[in-house]
């Protein structure tokens, strides 16, 4: 079956006048690179109010354009959450006294089983609570005296201290006391030595 003579071109292809974009010059238009003509794709019967320059450029080229755009956002967005939050205050190991520092540093040599004893023994002595302090003369996770804490190099309060300088001061008392310092649990965990 022969179609009618006077039906369009672009309704033999299915094209309604909506999707047609907006008149353009005779003949084929090209990117400057090859002969074949620019695709401009229709244009959004409901799109936000760009300028007929941006409804001129090749699918490509506003692909293109729009990724531009949106990594220039991205970037400004990501700047200024940097600047927010890098303003003067310390870091969390600018913030650490010198004590603590050392300790951390101390802990950091130690063995992951040496460690993990320090663990379970503060776990035996205080709930594994680092920073308890429940008036019964002891203080921290492993429960020093203040006296204690203060005669292997502490200062403040023990329960005031981190984890990593307890540990620290635990290896100094545990080097001259031996496990018996902690009497209770080290026989719990059977700690000896």
């Amino acid at each position: 079956m022969e179609e009618p003579k006077d039906q369009s071109a672009d309704a033999r292809m299915g094209v309604s006048q909506r999707e047609r974009p907006g008149p353009r010059a005779p003949g084929p238009k090209t990117n400057g690179s090859s002969n074949r003509p620019r695709e401009h794709g229709p244009i959004p019967e409901n799109h936000a109010p760009l300028p007929q320059w941006w409804w001129d450029q090749t699918l490509e080229v506003r692909r293109v354009v729009a990724i531009v755009v949106v990594v220039v956002l991205i970037g400004g967005i990501t700047a200024m959450v940097l600047r927010s939050s890098s303003s003067d205050e310390p870091t969390i190991a600018e913030q650490l006294s010198p004590a603590a520092q050392e300790a951390r540093l101390f802990v950091a040599t130690l063995p992951p089983a040496r460690i993990a004893t320090w663990d379970q023994l503060a776990e035996c002595e205080s709930e594994g609570d680092w920073a308890a302090a429940t008036g019964n003369g002891y203080y921290g996770g492993l429960q020093f005296s203040q006296t204690t804490w203060l005669d292997f190099g502490g200062t403040g309060s023990p329960h005031e201290a981190t984890r990593e300088e307890q540990i620290m001061r635990g290896e100094a008392v545990q080097a001259a006391q031996g496990w018996g310092a902690w009497p209770r649990c080290s026989a719990t965990l059977g700690l000896s030595a």
